[in-house]
């Protein structure tokens, strides 16, 4: 018998009355993303495992951002390792008095500023990365695809209504 028809043979199994059971609950599943529907790789009816790749959304936009703040990370390490060379040289030459205590604090002001510049480099990175993992929607529980809302070349939106695929899981 294929996967398909299990499916529906699942879907039929899971009744009203299982779903009042607390081990059975329906799912509205949604990418927390607005974009482009690229791939729908269940069916209605289909049984899922957790973590499944049930949507794909076109990771393009998501990518490009990942990539430019990588570059603006990279941009940022560049003018640290200036500020380091600064920094000490604005050091050796106050050991040897030849530059003043407020020369000294204004190359410790440029480094704490290009420190703050990282790590909120290192964010705008590490979100970019988290919305391009995201595009990816996975089956949080095992269960079964009740209804399918998106199709590809859609359009969904993170906050859209009705969800973009509904399942039963069994927790």
């Amino acid at each position: 018998m294929s996967k398909k028809i299990w499916g529906v043979l699942a879907l039929l199994w899971v009744s009203p009355l299982l779903l009042a059971e607390e081990s059975v609950r329906e799912i509205e599943l949604s990418v927390p993303l607005s974009g482009v529907v690229q791939q729908v790789l269940v069916e209605q009816g289909q049984s899922v495992k957790k973590g499944e790749l049930l949507l794909k959304l076109d990771p393009r936009r998501y990518q490009i951002r990942l990539n430019y703040a990588e570059a603006a990370l990279q941009e940022v390490e560049v003018e640290r390792e200036d500020a380091e060379l600064e920094l000490t040289q604005q050091l050796e030459l106050f050991e040897r008095m030849v530059t003043t205590e407020s020369d000294l604090k204004q190359a410790k002001r440029v480094m704490a500023k290009v420190h703050s510049k990282i790590a909120q480099r290192k964010a705008l990175r590490d979100e970019a990365a988290l919305n391009l993992e995201q595009t990816h929607l996975k089956a949080p529980v095992d269960g079964v695809v009740l209804k399918r809302y998106a199709e590809p070349g859609e359009v969904v939106s993170a906050h859209q209504y009705p969800s973009t695929l509904l399942l039963i899981g069994v927790k």
